[in-house]
């Protein structure tokens, strides 16, 4: 996916579900500025996200936390999540190529996201493992 997008969208692979076409921008950054705002994030808190994909919600909650840190198993998401971090400045952003349920080398974090994770997993065993991996 993420060698074929033109942008964090389409790398994302954010589609709508009724049309397969991309959502909209403006759709996406409402959702995401509803969760970071139901979230009550600080300046103190470190997150984790496992599947960052191309960036869309690091690029939105990274600069209201201490410390980001994000997997995906694609080399090319997280580099396309790279340039993202790098154009905007962000600093506190740690990024891994790796799996979900692989996190041993994480520090303690006080909120891990999922966003658009559970919906790539082929089953829910494979969600349990993930969320018992992140606890």
């Amino acid at each position: 996916v993420a060698n074929e997008a033109v942008d964090e969208i389409t790398a994302g692979g954010w589609t709508s579900s009724y049309t397969g076409r991309p959502l909209s921008r403006n759709i996406l950054t409402q959702a995401i500025s509803t969760i970071s705002n139901r979230l009550d994030l600080n300046k103190e808190d470190t997150v984790l996200e496992l599947g960052v994909a191309g960036g869309l919600t690091l690029s939105h909650i990274a600069p209201l936390v201490k410390s980001y840190y994000g997997i995906d198993k694609s080399a090319a998401m997280v580099a396309r999540a790279r340039q993202l971090t790098a154009r905007a400045g962000l600093s506190n952003v740690h990024l891994s190529v790796g799996l979900a349920n692989d996190l041993k080398n994480f520090p303690k974090v006080d909120l891990v996201l999922m966003v658009g994770l559970t919906q790539s997993l082929p089953d829910k065993e494979t969600i349990a493992d993930v969320v018992l991996s992140a606890l």
